[in-house]
């Protein structure tokens, strides 16, 4: 078994009376250091066991850049950035990881660069930010941001993670001849490799050496500028038309509020939610590392603890909701009111997308999802929808009623889908 997570993890640390202290806060050290994932084993003996108060407080880890390497790979990188005349700046998830958001903002102010984010960036910054253009997602981008991104002299690439979704089915076309990669602890161009330089440290310096360009010169066009109008009119309600995907998120994107912490689950919520534009202030959780479908609910209870104050939302597929459902519980037991949204499309319907229609393994059980807080607790309210009018009638209440959670579970056809997801899926 220790063997099995040292594949896997950045460190270990199996805990006796006489280490416990000393390892616990040395692999704890090790992850803030490096951001990935540690493992600490607790025999059950050792468990029960009170331990002495360390004298010293906790002092973590800082990574130091080398001098050397850092100076030549910034100035290599400015190089190339100054002589391109179409440059454009690519963040993701690496830079929320690093809580670097403050020096991608001066960065940004610095240079005049247009930028976008991939799905796991989603909402690194407000998305009204003037300079940002969208969401890039290989060939399920918009054609804009594909061709803004793809045909770039220079891309600077910021904490990129290029896994399956995160790139449209590996559809991103990102030339490496024309690519700056700054990572957690090194960077990268073309052939060349700088280890040991830390990304705060990449991105100050940066800040500092690139000469600010203006957006005339640069020729691009804003994400504000360019969204789809169903996200920008007033929403009126078809009083009998049933709940499609598409117009179920044009009104979402007028339901949320700035400051809202929104959980995605992985599946059609994801691609759907992809595209609608953020409040000022929000947070996106949107997991397509390891698609690990479930993870959401667990997700959700998590934030409701972390930032009580704020309000926070779930967007969850019956198929995915079945994982973890117990959660709800917990969440139920803590008296935590978040609003969840459960889109009922009776089953897997993304993998009905990429596996077909018809496989079995793709039906699930019927519950009654909005009744769950009736079997779990009797703090909250559920309700099921079918109609447009039936929906807006549930977003009043929940509005209204912020004192309790609320459940909407919103009937969807099984084949109805996200227009970004069917885009991904035929390339």
């Amino acid at each position: 078994m220790p063997e099995l997570y040292e594949k896997v993890t950045v460190d270990q640390a199996y805990l006796t009376t006489e280490n416990a202290t000393a390892e616990i806060d040395r692999v704890l050290g090790i992850c803030l250091l490096h951001k990935l994932p540690v493992y600490i084993s607790i025999p059950m003996d050792v468990a029960k066991h009170e331990v002495a108060i360390p004298s010293d407080s906790l002092i973590l880890p800082v990574f130091q850049s080398a001098i050397a390497t850092l100076a030549e790979a910034v100035d290599e990188s400015v190089t190339i950035l100054e002589k391109a005349q179409k440059p454009v700046i690519l963040a993701d998830v690496g830079v929320d990881r690093y809580r670097l958001h403050g020096e991608l903002r001066e960065l940004l102010a610095a240079t005049g660069y247009p930028y976008a984010t991939m799905n796991m960036g989603k909402g690194l910054l407000e998305e009204t930010h003037p300079q940002f253009i969208g969401i890039y997602n290989g060939a399920a981008s918009e054609d804009y941001v594909r061709k803004r991104i793809e045909e770039a002299d220079c891309v600077l690439s910021i904490g990129a993670l290029m896994t399956d979704f995160n790139t449209g089915k590996f559809s991103a076309k990102l030339d490496p001849g024309r690519t700056i990669e700054v990572h957690g602890q090194y960077l990268k161009i073309k052939r060349a490799l700088y280890n040991n330089v830390a990304m705060r440290d990449i991105l100050s310096a940066l800040s500092k050496r690139l000469q600010r360009r203006d957006a005339q010169t640069l020729d691009f066009k804003s994400a504000i500028e360019n969204l789809d109008a169903g996200f920008t009119t007033p929403w009126q309600p078809n009083t009998d038309a049933v709940i499609t995907q598409r117009r179920f998120w044009y009104r979402l994107a007028h339901f949320l509020k700035e400051d809202d912490i929104i959980v995605s689950e992985t599946g059609t919520c994801l691609f759907g939610a992809s595209v609608i534009p953020l409040p000022n202030r929000s947070t996106f959780v949107g997991q397509v590392l390891w698609g690990s479908i479930g993870y959401s609910v667990g997700s959700l209870l998590g934030c409701c603890v972390a930032a009580p104050q704020r309000r926070a939302i779930l967007l969850v597929g019956d198929g995915s909701f079945q994982m973890t459902a117990q959660e709800l519980s917990t969440i139920l037991r803590y008296d935590l009111k978040p609003i969840i949204f459960l889109i009922n499309n009776d089953g897997y319907t993304i993998e009905r997308d990429i596996h077909g229609a018809t496989m079995p393994y793709n039906d699930i059980q019927r519950w009654n999802y909005h009744k769950l807080h009736e079997i779990f607790a009797s703090n909250g309210w559920g309700i099921k929808v079918s109609t447009e009018s039936e929906l807006e009638s549930a977003l009043q209440k929940a509005e209204q009623n912020r004192d309790q959670l609320a459940f909407i579970e919103v009937m969807m056809d099984k084949m109805d889908s996200p227009e970004v997801l069917l885009k991904m899926l035929q390339n």
